[in-house]
């Protein structure tokens, strides 16, 4: 034991310290006693911590394996903490499947989370998380669920056109597409027709609705497209002023017709709305200018077709209906000629005599059938009262002879055109075309005859080529 007094060691069997004489007293050795007493409490408190350290060791190893992780992973995935599954597949690594575990409750995790977020009404956050569940369970109809939410939180706010976009987003779910209509027959209202058809364009068909109808009308009207315009309006009937904005659409088309020359499909136009302002007066104008044109051009049968639909004496800047029939009247067997003709027969000849001596070294023939050639003709009034005959078609014709057969030349399709100025009274006598050919135009049709021959000084031999061709069947008139 320790000496209470100098402190050093006294031998146990001593009642007295050696060093400086102090003698032990009962009480000294009774703190000796305790004193190892607690010795013994201390040492075992060291062992009783030692083995709880090593337990705690031991437990810590056997939690930290792989298994152990997946297994809790695997029990906090069935009690839907998905946070702490993610956690513990993450950390079991490459243990078994919990890769495949790991994504399967990311994707978990963010469909609660969006469950979570939409019973909120916090629709964003609850968009966003669905979006990265898409595909697990129902998350997809959750999409659209958001969407449709967004889309009447930015209804409410007045935000016509970014609910339009949800709404569309949100793909027909419940009552979706009818909002759509209803925010484009909106924006109609407003005159925004650009926006309106962008917003019916969300919806398939949407650009049949007859508001969608009547913007398409007013953007084509603006851009002054008439034909379109009044296409669309007719479609959207009875919605605001689209009646009337048809009828002035269909004017302005037919004016521009009328413009163009183009006085049929004027006349069709203005018909179509005979009651609309002087529609009615402006069919018949179109109708004598076409008649007057076709006149010009030679189309003398359907300008006296024209002439007869109209009302008498019918005037339009200076044109008379009455003047034009009788112009036409006072060349009526001309206007009979207009037209298409299709050959009905015909001979086309090659010939071979001496020049200086008798001789005939025969004739070569081609017969030509019913309908084997064509010839157009038309009939151009001048003012001084004759007339522009004009006509194109074309023939067979030999261009050359020959002893044998293998020998001749042809052409199967000369071409026959003409432009002649002649008088009314020429109508029955024969007209110069050309150096070769001459015209008889009468009441039983149109003869034609072609003749050239090669009197080339320097043969002893005279080629006459000949062709006939009467054209007695009017297959077209003009």
């Amino acid at each position: 034991m320790i000496c209470p007094k100098c402190q050093n060691e006294i031998p146990d069997e001593s009642i007295f310290c050696p060093n400086c004489g102090y003698q032990l007293g009962e009480s000294d050795f009774t703190n000796t006693i305790s004193k190892g007493k607690i010795s013994l409490n201390i040492l075992f408190s060291i062992i009783g911590i030692i083995c709880a350290v090593i337990i705690i060791v031991i437990l810590i190893a056997v939690n930290s394996t792989p298994a152990a992780k997946y297994n809790k992973a695997e029990d906090a995935f069935a009690a839907g903490n998905y946070e702490r599954a993610i956690k513990y597949y993450t950390a079991a690594g490459d243990y078994e499947d919990a890769q495949e575990k790991l994504a399967e409750a990311t994707i978990a995790d963010h469909y609660a989370k969006g469950i979570e977020f939409f019973g909120k009404e916090e629709y964003d956050e609850a968009l966003a998380q669905f979006k990265n569940a898409a595909g697990y369970e129902n998350s997809d109809e959750m999409i659209k669920k958001c969407n449709y939410a967004r889309g009447n939180l930015y209804l409410e706010a007045g935000d016509l056109l970014s609910a339009a976009e949800e709404f569309k987003a949100a793909k027909g779910y419940e009552d979706s597409n009818e909002k759509i209509l209803d925010i484009g027959r909106e924006y109609v209202k407003n005159k925004d027709y650009e926006t309106a058809l962008t917003v019916f364009g969300y919806v398939k068909g949407g650009k049949n609705d007859e508001y969608a109808q009547y913007a398409q009308g007013m953007i084509s009207f603006n851009n002054k497209k008439y034909a379109e315009a009044s296409a669309y309006f007719e479609k959207a009937g009875t919605l605001f002023d689209a009646e009337g904005l048809y009828a002035e659409s269909v004017y302005n088309n037919a004016k521009s017709f009328m413009d163009s020359q183009e006085y049929t499909s004027a006349s069709k136009l203005f018909i179509k709305i005979s009651d609309y302002q002087d529609s009615s007066e402006m069919s018949n104008a179109c109708i004598l200018l076409s008649a007057k044109k076709n006149m010009e051009e030679g189309n003398l049968n359907q300008a006296k077709k024209e002439l007869g639909t109209l009302p008498d004496n019918f005037s339009y800047n200076g044109t008379n209906s009455a003047d034009l029939i009788t112009k036409l009247n006072s060349i009526s067997n001309w206007i009979g000629l207009c037209g298409q003709w299709s050959s009905t027969t015909g001979l086309a000849e090659s010939n071979c005599k001496a020049r200086n001596y008798y001789y005939d070294g025969g004739t070569w023939t081609h017969d030509i059938e019913k309908g084997d050639y064509k010839l157009d003709i038309k009939c151009r009034l001048n003012d001084d009262g004759s007339i522009n005959l004009s006509g194109n078609g074309s023939i067979f014709v030999f261009t050359n002879w020959s002893t044998i057969q293998i020998g001749l030349k042809y052409n199967i399709s000369k071409s026959i055109s003409f432009d002649k100025k002649v008088s009314a009274s020429d109508f029955g006598t024969p007209l110069v075309i050309d150096d070769y050919t001459t015209i008889t135009l009468s009441a039983k049709g149109i003869e034609l005859k072609y003749k050239e021959t090669d009197n080339n000084s320097v043969t002893s031999f005279i080629y006459t080529y000949t062709t006939k061709v009467t054209f007695g069947t009017l297959s077209n008139t003009y």
